[in-house]
């Protein structure tokens, strides 16, 4: 368990990164939204930005966040379970979040009448869609 110092350092951080590895295991047992939580990295791990993750999250209402952890960390691979679980239902929510990060970024780039707020948003999407 992280201590409450490690907590606040995680989400002082730009994005969380789910390492390649890690990222595909869930592919195989939650399907392919699990790639539109974030974007490809370099070594091909996904990074999420932690406001997507805290927008998510405070959509989960209604849902058991420590049965989608336990899900998330499961082995099992029951097709039944990937459309009714917690889980699903968190990845499902990461990925809209994600959707409307991405749409709120693209507004404020191409509402920005500054020259360095555009180029710095503009890197931003770059990144977003090409990956670091």
């Amino acid at each position: 368990m992280l201590t409450f110092i490690q907590f606040l350092e995680e989400l002082a951080t730009d994005e969380l990164t789910i390492p390649a590895s890690d990222m595909e295991r869930m592919v195989s047992h939650f399907g392919t939204a699990v790639r539109g939580m974030g974007h490809l990295n370099s070594e091909g791990g996904l990074a999420i930005p932690i406001k997507v993750i805290q927008n998510a999250i405070a959509r989960f209402e209604g849902h058991d966040l420590s049965e989608a952890v336990r899900e998330l960390k499961s082995d099992k691979q029951l097709a039944e379970m990937l459309r009714l679980s917690e889980a699903s239902v968190l990845i499902g929510h990461i990925t809209d979040a994600y959707r409307e990060y991405f749409r709120e970024l693209m507004t404020r780039y191409q509402n920005s009448s500054n020259p360095d707020e555009s180029n710095r948003l503009r890197d931003r999407l770059v990144r977003e869609v090409f990956g670091s």
